[in-house]
C-alpha cells in the first residue's frame, strides 16, 4: 500500500466523526457523539499499527525480531496513538460544541 493510502486510511475515521457530528448537529445527540469517540479510538490503534508496522519493517536486521525493534515498536505506537486521540478529541469535542451537539 502506498504512503498516500496509508495516511488516508489512518486519517478516514478522524474525518469520518468529524462529518457525522457536522451532520447530526443537535438531532444527533450523545450517541452520534459517543460513535464519534469510538470512531477516533479506532483510528488512533489503526495508525499507531501502520506506523510502527513500517517502523519494524524498515529496521535492520530484516527477518529478525530483536529486542530494540519491539520496543521502538510499542513506544511509537503509544506516541502515535496518543497523539491521534488528543488531537481527534480536541477537533471532535470542537465540532461538536460548534454544531450544538453537546448541548
Amino acid at each position: 500500500m502506498g504512503p498516500l493510502k496509508s495516511f488516508l486510511l489512518c486519517l478516514a475515521p478522524a474525518i469520518l466523526s468529524y462529518v457525522i457530528l457536522l451532520i447530526s448537529g443537535k438531532a444527533g445527540g450523545e450517541g452520534a457523539l459517543s460513535f464519534a469517540m469510538l470512531l477516533i479510538c479506532l483510528g488512533a490503534l489503526v495508525s499507531g499499527g501502520c506506523v510502527a508496522y513500517h517502523l519494524h519493517r524498515s529496521m535492520e536486521p530484516k527477518g529478525e525480531a530483536s529486542s530494540l525493534k519491539i520496543f521502538l515498536g510499542i513506544l511509537v505506537f503509544l506516541g502515535v496513538g496518543i497523539a491521534y486521540l488528543g488531537v481527534g478529541f480536541a477537533g471532535c469535542c470542537g465540532v461538536a460544541a460548534v454544531s450544538g451537539a453537546l448541548y
